[in-house]
């Protein structure tokens, strides 16, 4: 797995509940390449619980959601917005253990990425799925307005090396 840059921490106003690392009420993901998915783990506080120590069904959506977002980012190289979602939640997940969220591009149509993630905390089935459709913006567009700074940004120092040599040879 190879880890992936977060480019927004320094941004005046980034507070992301989901990736900010220094939101004191978020949950301060940090997110990995894995082949083709997006890949987070996190051990989810107990001020997270809705029932007995289960892990909320709303703090689930934004852990499926997040990591959708951040495929959008680094698999398709652009920022974009969800459009939809639709959640299964399979079996409960628990506050005080770790959970891992991983996602994955399925295909786009047109401007629209529609992504697989899925929440793991023991074993091989996941606790919860969900289908993302996220409206995805041209580059140009994401960068002016929604400050996508550039899939270089989100990359290692040697494979954003990498990929601007590529960019000068073409």
């Amino acid at each position: 797995m190879r880890r992936i840059n977060n480019p927004f921490v320094g941004h005046e106003g980034y507070e992301c509940f989901g990736c900010a690392p220094h939101n004191p009420v978020g949950l301060k993901l940090e997110f990995y390449e894995d082949g083709d998915d997006v890949v987070a783990t996190v051990e989810p506080p107990e001020h997270f619980q809705g029932y007995d120590r289960v892990l909320h069904g709303g703090i689930q959506a934004t852990l499926l959601d997040e990591v959708s977002s951040w495929v959008v980012f680094v698999k398709i190289a652009t920022a974009g917005v969800t459009q939809t979602m639709e959640i299964s939640y399979d079996k409960p997940s628990f506050v005080g253990r770790p959970v891992t969220v991983r996602a994955r591009l399925l295909r786009m149509e047109k401007n629209i990425a529609i992504i697989q993630a899925e929440l793991y905390q023991t074993g091989d089935e996941p606790c919860a799925r969900a289908t993302c459709r996220y409206y995805t913006y041209p580059e140009k567009i994401a960068r002016r307005k929604l400050m996508y700074p550039g899939i270089e940004n989100f990359l290692p120092d040697d494979v954003a090396n990498d990929t601007a040599d590529e960019t000068e040879k073409k």
